[in-house]
């Protein structure tokens, strides 16, 4: 209310008609941008029609071990103001990959992979070369192998096995003295000297 309006000046002199005046206000009411966490990002008063216009910095959130988050839109279309609004931030997720690196018992790298979250990874046995003294079996991967939440790397782990050598002794016409199996670097223990007519054991 504003007033009357007063057109029948100071003396009355005829009917009059005195009438009330009013100011009119746009009405405003309260516009929030709000994190998915509820937290408020912007809040202010808007009139009544006007579409927001959100001014702040891009929506974040903090990535967890098995996500990123990368801001996607609010959670409604932005339109004119007609009561109190609240807008929430979305967001699209994506799965966070780890590398796996795969060594064997050397410690040198056999391969490197990048593998998502929550997977369990499974390698191929490997190989080992033989050495003068073992051959090699692929025993398992150490340590046990999980699902993916981190970094990791496996090692190889191989059974050895003793490589036998067989020595043969044998007569001066190739006959068979003797036959046993040893081992790398063990000490052959010869036979009895053999024997032959006319001759000595040299």
């Amino acid at each position: 209310f504003s007033g009357w309006s007063n057109t029948c000046g100071t003396q009355l002199t005829w009917n009059c008609t005195i009438t009330a005046e009013f100011k009119r206000t746009i009405n405003k009411y309260t516009v929030q941008f709000v994190n998915d966490d509820n937290t408020v990002l912007q809040s202010w008063q808007v009139e009544y029609g006007v579409i927001p216009v959100y001014s702040w910095s891009t929506p974040t959130k903090t990535a967890t071990a098995q996500y990123t988050y990368t801001y996607n839109s609010w959670d409604k279309a932005l339109t004119w103001v007609t009561w109190d609004v609240t807008y929430k931030a979305t967001y699209t997720s994506t799965t966070n990959k780890y590398t796996i690196t795969w060594k064997n018992d050397k410690g040198e790298v056999v391969d490197t992979w990048s593998v998502e979250y929550g997977q369990i990874p499974s390698h191929e046995d490997i190989t080992k070369e033989s050495d003068n003294t073992y051959t090699y079996t692929f025993k398992s991967w150490t340590p046990a192998i999980l699902e993916v939440t981190w970094n990791a790397t496996y090692t190889a782990t191989f059974d050895s096995h003793y490589i036998d050598y067989t020595i043969k002794f044998v007569d001066y016409d190739g006959r068979e003295i003797s036959t046993s199996w040893y081992h790398y670097w063990d000490t052959v223990t010869a036979p009895a000297d053999p024997s032959r007519t006319g001759y000595t054991f040299s």
